[in-house]
């Protein structure tokens, strides 16, 4: 597609290689983007065997690369000859390797590896044409950009084969998406055709050829050289395994493998046979010792390369698609060990029994596979030992601690209440520090009786609870995150020696400290970067990380540090499908309105239907969207800290949910309290003439509780008193358009909350008259603006039911529920005026989470991002 010409920078005295679009092309759209896209994806790369960019620009409408002027022969040309040498092939392949794990980890897929791309100069292999790349959050029509074939120096003629074919991998002749897997797949067609000096896949024709790629394994490789090691042979069959998950996930781990390959050849190579045997072995000696000698480059090579300061290098942990990582809800679902070498996770296994499907599980990067720990079923939020040899996490109501090195869990403390808010540190020292949705407590890690180290309600009894404990290991002081009474989160910190407290920051949580003394933390579904004096016990200004990071729905990043300094995280991915706003009609049909903010759960429409309130599952995100110009705003709350959020009758104010129940005006910006501080409140309902409104909260568990206003001001009349309705677990209110009677959703097993879910109706505020509407379970309720029909989700796929009902006289009749439709992947409905259609959310289909990012030596990279102005 384009020229090069040897030329001669002045300025510098350097000669370089000045490459062109061709003439013939240069009007072409499609090839001039693949001219743009190589010069994109260069500029992004830095590595000794990637050719490098110098300039680019463009003269009297000639488009121009400067590049790193390469003397020596492709390796398509060197192939002719044959096969490589073992110990040159070996060598070639380390470097290849490196350079495409360093375009990896920048964001960049080559997709057009082949021999031809790759040039052997005096200096090794240099890998170049980058024409093709995908880099991350390119925006690409189709899939001709991953189909496009480069054609080779002899132009085709019919039924002769493309030459890049020979190296696309199933999914690229599919039309498929191309990822770091597809690289690999081209990869080890090289590596095949370098050692054997035959191509892995062959065709009398374009059709045969992508026959034998779609459906033949290559011959053996030893068939063909047996001077090919059995270990060499696995890792580049592997590479051309037709699945992407049966290959290597990842260059970083390939490129281990080939280096562990020439490590052992070097160990096993003979330096000399015996005498009596030396003219019969002489040719062999001679071959061993060249051998020898061509191995010895490589790891001197590599042991060199060794010897500098380490640079930071980004890898990718693939896990299994049955074994996933499981963000949690909420917390943090991922620990590395101290000397960042292995990854505790969270996960789902998939073909557990239900209800036993989440533990833990570890993955050393060293190593492919994945492998479960013994005794941790149900485990979650875990936490290294600072030796690294043992994890402790939550499971049930019990802190627990397992051993790496085999044998069971054991348990550290039973009885816990919300575990799932549960989080901890180990210190040096031996003692856990841990929180579950009240104050801090220790205990030892061997066990006994924990004893708390904080106090809710301390400094002026602003506190509710307390997370996220963090241990600094010069002082032993806990940074830890607090929850305060006016719907805030600070970070404070507790000296160990005296156990006072002062604030390190105000609106961020769920901090963690690397060895570097940088404080990370998170704020607005942000993750920020934050030097930290232990000493002085103080954080100065805090900057944006640069890593792109996944937060749960509270805001909370997964990631950890390791002391070593490897950053593991779950990155965002930003072609991440979105959830779409949409009308759905009483048949299931569904109608797009627009796209919504990622990790949109809730839309309610206004009570004149003109505006939507959306909503995250935990409140963190709220906007407004309106109907008729499908437009959406999202509202700024500052650092309050929500819940939920529904309409007020007015149509003008909204009503948060969270540590109170407050009304908030949009339009002014103003907040009005309704509730005292205390537990959870969540999705209030009103009644018409927006005096008393019906809440979720658990005062010690879930119920309903209601709260009268005198008139529309904030003054209260009556309350805040539970639901006057027979004692038991109970949440999700609604009231009916008349104030007369609400629903709600109650366990079959009221004391405990556990077993079968029903829907009810009673008669507000009295609580009395309850009439029982579902018999086989039923979730959800939410009313007909008309009152004369109830809606409700419910077995055995979650459908949408419809009954109605009559409210006239001091008893509801209810009739028979009548199926509407499978709502599948439709959440948050809320009916139009009529009761012909719901507004509803259609939710995305996302791939499980397999991937953790790996970013080596990172804490050089963090001080300087520290650093920047």
């Amino acid at each position: 597609m384009g020229e090069v010409y040897r030329a001669r920078d002045t300025r510098l005295d350097r000669t370089v290689a000045i490459k062109i679009l061709s003439e013939a092309l240069a009007a072409d759209p499609q090839f001039r983007e693949r001219f743009d896209r190589e010069a994109r994806a260069i500029s992004q790369l830095d590595h000794p065997h990637i050719c490098t960019l110098h300039d680019v620009g463009e003269r009297n409408g000639t488009a121009y690369l400067v590049m790193q002027y390469l003397d020596g022969e492709t390796l398509a040309d060197r192939l002719k000859a044959g096969p490589l040498p073992l110990g040159e092939a070996l060598r070639c392949a380390v470097q290849i390797a490196g350079a495409l794990d360093a375009a990896h980890g920048a964001g960049v897929v080559h997709r057009d590896l082949k021999p031809s791309n790759i040039k052997l100069t005096k200096t090794g292999a240099m890998l170049l044409d980058f024409g093709l790349a995908k880099t991350s959050g390119a925006i690409l029509a189709g899939s001709s950009a991953s189909m496009m074939p480069t054609t080779p120096p002899a132009l085709t003629q019919q039924g002769s084969i493309i030459g890049t074919l020979q190296y696309m991998a199933p999914e690229q002749l599919e039309g498929h998406e191309a990822d770091a897997r597809t690289d690999i797949f081209a990869f080890g067609a090289v590596l095949y055709e370098m050692l054997t000096g035959q191509r892995a896949f062959e065709g009398r024709s374009q059709a045969g050829l992508v026959g034998a790629i779609l459906k033949d394994s290559p011959k053996a490789m030893t068939s063909l050289a047996p001077r090919v090691p059995r270990s060499l042979e696995r890792a580049t069959m592997t590479c051309l395994e037709k699945r992407p998950d049966d290959r290597w996930q990842n260059v970083r781990d390939l490129r281990r493998e080939l280096t562990w390959t020439v490590e052992r050849m070097e160990e096993s190579t003979p330096f000399a046979e015996p005498r009596r045997a030396r003219r019969v072995w002489l040719p062999w000696s001679v071959a061993a010792a060249a051998l020898l000698i061509a191995v010895a480059v490589v790891v001197r090579d590599l042991r060199r390369a060794g010897s500098t300061v380490p640079s930071t290098t980004r890898l990718t942990a693939t896990l299994p698609q049955s074994l996933p990582y499981d963000v949690p809800r909420p917390g943090r679902s991922l620990a590395i060990s101290p000397d960042g070498r292995q990854l505790v996770y969270s996960g789902i296994d998939s073909s557990a029994k239900p209800g036993n499907r989440r533990k833990l599980f570890r993955r050393s990067l060293d190593q492919l596979s994945v492998m479960p720990i013994a005794g941790t079923e149900g485990g979650y939020q875990p936490f290294f030992a600072p030796d690294g040899r043992s994890v402790a996490f939550f499971a049930g109501s019990d802190l627990k601690k397992v051993s790496l090195e085999g044998g069971p869990s054991v348990s550290l403390v039973r009885g816990l209440s919300n575990t799932q808010w549960g989080f901890g540190t180990w210190r040096p020292d031996g003692i856990i520090v841990f929180s579950t949705f009240q104050h801090l407590q220790q205990v030892s890690a061997d066990g006994g009786s924990s004893s708390p180290l904080t106090t809710i309600g301390e400094k002026g009894g602003g506190d509710l609870w307390h997370h996220f404990p963090v241990v600094v290991p010069s002082t032993g002081d806990i940074i830890f995150t607090v929850y305060t009474s006016d719907a805030r989160v600070r970070l404070d910190i507790l000296r160990w020696d005296t156990k006072t407290r002062s604030t390190l920051v105000e609106n961020a949580s769920a901090s963690v400290l690397t060895a570097s003394g940088h404080l990370l933390f998170g704020r607005d579904e942000t993750t920020f970067v934050a030097a930290f004096n232990a000493s002085e016990r103080r954080a100065s200004p805090e900057r944006p990380l640069s890593e792109s990071v996944v937060t749960d729905q509270f805001g909370i990043a997964q990631l950890a540090v390791s002391p070593s300094g490897t950053l593991a995280y779950v990155a965002e991915d930003p072609a991440a499908p979105v959830p779409i706003l949409g009308w759905v009609s009483r048949t299931g049909q569904f109608t797009e309105l627009g796209a919504l903010l990622a990790g949109m759960q809730q839309a309610l429409l206004s009570p004149d239907g003109s505006l939507a309130l959306l909503s995250s599952e935990s409140g963190a995100k709220l906007a407004i969207f309106e109907i008729n110009r499908r437009v959406s705003t999202r509202l700024n709350l500052g650092s309050r800290q929500t819940e939920t959020a529904a309409w007020h009758p007015d149509g003008k104010r909204i009503t948060l949910g969270g540590s109170y129940l407050s009304l908030f005006d949009p339009d002014t910006g103003t907040e009005t309290r309704l509730t005292p501080v205390g537990r959870p409140k969540r999705n209030a309902s009103w009644t018409p003439d927006g005096r008393t409104v019906a809440y979720m909260t658990f005062e010690p568990f879930n119920d309903i509780y209601t709260l009268t206003m005198k008139g529309n001001g904030a003054e209260i009349e009556d309350g805040p008193r539970p639901l006057r309705a027979p004692a038991g677990v109970k949440w999700a209110p609604a009231i009916s358009p008349d104030g007369r009677w609400i629903a709600y959703q109650a366990a079959s097993d009221p004391a405990s909350g556990r077993g079968r879910t029903d829907v009810y109706l009673a008669r507000f505020p009295e609580g009395t008259g309850r009439v029982q509407v579902t018999s086989a379970g039923g979730a959800n309720p939410f009313w007909g603006r008309k009152g004369d029909e109830l809606f409700f989700v419910g077995p055995p796929r979650g459908e949408l039911y419809s009954v109605p009902v009559t409210l006239a006289g001091e008893r509801a009749q209810v009739g028979v529920p009548r199926t509407l439709f499978d709502t599948e992947n439709l959440i948050s409905f809320s009916p139009a005026a009529d009761g012909s259609r719901f507004l509803a959310i259609k939710q995305p289909r996302l791939d499980p989470t397999t991937q953790i990012i790996i970013v080596q030596n990172w804490l050089e990279e963090l001080k300087r991002i520290v650093a920047a102005k």
